[in-house]
């Protein structure tokens, strides 16, 4: 059957049968093209069973990828990667990179260092972030968002302003 009601590129009739995967039988909804709403369409997180075109049929007994190997599906899981990032918010929900394309981990931690701060100066910072991603992963204990909008005189949004400042 060809019918993909949800429109995520992976036909009902395979959403409906399901993949075995570590010891489980896993079912995609055929109604959402997002299952575990994180933000990515089905066929993102388990390109296996994406049809090519519309005149294609979905493969069948292909099994979804598991990028961080934790025993759930990309198409379940709402961080692909296991950064600590959730994929809704996660620039590259499938991998977990410094900028040598080594991984973050627990002994090279992702890290942060802004200089020349001012203790009576708030900071402030620019993300290039799409309005619908702009949720900061991290909050500093003493700080707080200021989520304001930032236009050019062609109302482009370019990013999110942070207002990190000191609480007594």
């Amino acid at each position: 059957d060809e019918k993909d009601t949800d429109g995520d590129q992976i036909t009902d009739d395979v959403e409906v049968a399901g993949f075995n995967y570590a010891g489980e039988t896993w079912y995609l909804n055929p109604l959402d093209p997002d299952t575990n709403n994180d933000g990515l369409l089905d066929s993102q997180e388990c390109l296996q069973q994406a049809r090519e075109n519309e005149d294609t049929l979905s493969p069948t007994g292909k099994t979804c990828q598991d990028t961080d190997g934790d025993d759930t599906p990309d198409v379940f899981d709402r961080d692909d990667d296991s950064d600590g990032v959730p994929d809704r918010v996660d620039l590259s929900p499938f991998s977990q990179m410094d900028d040598d394309g080594d991984p973050f981990d627990a002994d090279a931690p992702l890290l942060l260092q802004v200089d020349d701060l001012q203790s009576d100066k708030p900071v402030f910072g620019l993300s290039t972030a799409p309005p619908e991603r702009r949720t900061p992963v991290v909050r500093p204990q003493r700080a707080r968002l200021a989520q304001r909008r930032r236009t050019r005189p062609d109302s482009a949004q370019i990013g999110q302003q942070l207002d990190l400042c000191r609480r007594g």
